[in-house]
């Protein structure tokens, strides 16, 4: 008797444990690792960058910048090398954020001007309608530094409305776009021509 109630208990817990392995909600948003690699995301772009004031007293000034943009999921981040000349001071963690159509940027970035006087840009202050970001075609050096600074849709362009020089806001934004190096340093790059424009 002994041994069928404890045959009849064993067989009671099997089945219970079975139901409960059938009948338990399943694990959900766990990827499927056979696709956790597709679409993978390029990779960062350690790049120069040149930015200027729009103002009268514009000057062209070079960064070393880290830019990445993932397209699939309409997402990067540009972010400023501690390293630059000795007249550029960078805040810690200074950086501009891009995520589904709206940037962000956050830390200040201080330029000492030949001129003596002091520009400071607010990354904060990141304007939506005038900047982009996309993905970087092969950059085309231009003939002179005075050539257009504006890749046609090349990677970058980022305009920031918060300049102020010597603590006095300015009147005209900064602009910050791709660079490329050559002899001379880091001077703009243009996006290359379509196949078959003139």
């Amino acid at each position: 008797m002994k041994g069928i109630t404890l045959t009849a208990l064993t067989l009671a817990l099997v089945s219970a444990a079975c139901q409960e392995a059938t009948t338990s909600p399943q694990i959900s948003g766990v990827p499927d690792l056979r696709y956790s690699f597709d679409n993978a995301p390029p990779p960062p772009i350690d790049t120069g960058a040149v930015g200027a004031s729009q103002d009268a007293q514009s000057t062209t000034y070079t960064f070393q910048v880290t830019y990445f943009f993932n397209p699939t999921g309409n997402a990067g981040y540009l972010k400023f090398d501690k390293n630059q000349d000795g007249s550029t001071e960078i805040d810690k963690n200074a950086q501009v954020n891009y995520s589904q159509g709206t940037f962000s940027g956050k830390g200040f970035v201080t330029i000492a001007e030949a001129s003596g006087s002091e520009l400071v840009i607010d990354l904060s202050t990141v304007t939506q309608a005038s900047s982009s970001f996309s993905s970087c075609s092969a950059p085309v050096i231009t003939p002179s530094s005075t050539a257009d600074t504006r890749p046609e849709g090349g990677c970058f362009a980022l305009t920031f409305s918060g300049v102020t020089r010597n603590g006095t806001a300015t009147s005209s934004p900064f602009v910050l776009v791709p660079g490329c190096r050559n002899e001379r340093g880091i001077i703009p790059c243009v996006r290359p021509p379509t196949e078959g424009a003139a």
